[in-house]
């Protein structure tokens, strides 16, 4: 593959920070949620659309993920 020699380097607007250790801080804040389940789909219908979102990372055509079966 050719390459172009003719590239001028570019200037980053930010400093790159490699080989420095990073300073984040993780905080679990997960005690203080608190989730009241108030509505949810019946077993059938949440295989229902299981079933689309599996089928859909395959299927060429739409309509072929409208097939449901037990299988």
């Amino acid at each position: 593959m050719p390459q172009n020699l003719n590239l001028k380097p570019i200037t980053l607007p930010m400093q790159l920070k490699f080989g420095e250790e990073p300073q984040t801080i993780f905080h679990n804040n997960l005690k203080a949620l608190k989730v009241e389940l108030v509505d949810y789909p019946s077993r059938a219908d949440a295989l229902k659309v299981a079933w689309h979102y599996v089928k859909a990372t395959w299927a060429d055509q739409p309509e072929e993920t409208d097939s449901f079966g037990k299988e």
